[in-house]
């Protein structure tokens, strides 16, 4: 990691939080899980806050709090775009991001 601190304290914070913690808060409304309390508040506000989903998708109705999520969302569930393949299971994802979360959870 090549992040640099003003502080000891808060080098040794994020070497804690970032490279040694686990996910052990939880959101309580959709499961996502975040190392910081910190994260998850944020998180919750942003996500689950009042007027926070000011995007929905026109197939489904499902509703984001960030256009990017939304086209994201659309792109990978509801086309046949689907440029990102995985090299060790051959699935095919709308965006590097999916891909990127699949490998990490299918193939430690």
């Amino acid at each position: 990691c090549q992040k640099t601190f003003t502080s000891t304290f808060n080098l040794n914070r994020h070497i804690t939080a970032v490279h040694h913690a686990e996910r052990s808060f939880e959101c309580k409304m959709c499961g996502l899980k975040f190392k910081l309390k910190e994260s998850l508040v944020s998180h919750t506000r942003s996500v689950h806050g009042q007027g926070a989903h000011h995007y929905k998708c026109s197939v489904c109705g499902k509703k984001f709090s960030r256009k990017g999520n939304a086209l994201r969302h659309y792109v990978d569930k509801h086309s046949n775009i689907k440029p990102f393949n995985c090299v060790q299971c051959k699935k095919s994802f709308g965006s590097k991001y999916n891909l990127d979360r699949h490998l990490k959870s299918s193939h430690k």
